[in-house]
């Protein structure tokens, strides 16, 4: 059985998935919560439900797989808020003109 299949004719997901994806997200959060996590975390626990629920529309039901692709998918958004605010410095150093 997958989510999509499980969704009611409205298209929203029943409580047994909705319960299901709280499980998820709960489990994400517990790995992510004490990581060195860029900006506030509640935005972190945003992307974290964002992830979730973007697995579980393409149909993934299984919650280990639900919260491991979270996991994953928030730390390469980490990484890539990193590696920009590292760039940021040098790059209007060098749209600057040095004045002697």
């Amino acid at each position: 059985m997958k989510l999509v299949s499980s969704r009611n004719r409205t298209g929203h997901f029943e409580q047994p998935q909705i319960d299901n994806l709280v499980r998820a997200l709960e489990s994400a959060w517990a790995a992510v919560r004490n990581m060195d996590i860029t900006g506030p975390p509640k935005k972190a626990y945003a992307l974290l439900a964002r992830c979730i629920m973007d697995e579980a529309r393409s149909g993934e039901e299984n919650r280990v797989v639900l919260s491991n692709r979270a996991i994953l998918r928030f730390r390469l958004r980490q990484a890539r808020i990193d590696s920009q605010k590292r760039r940021a410095p040098n790059a209007e150093a060098e749209r600057e003109p040095t004045r002697h």
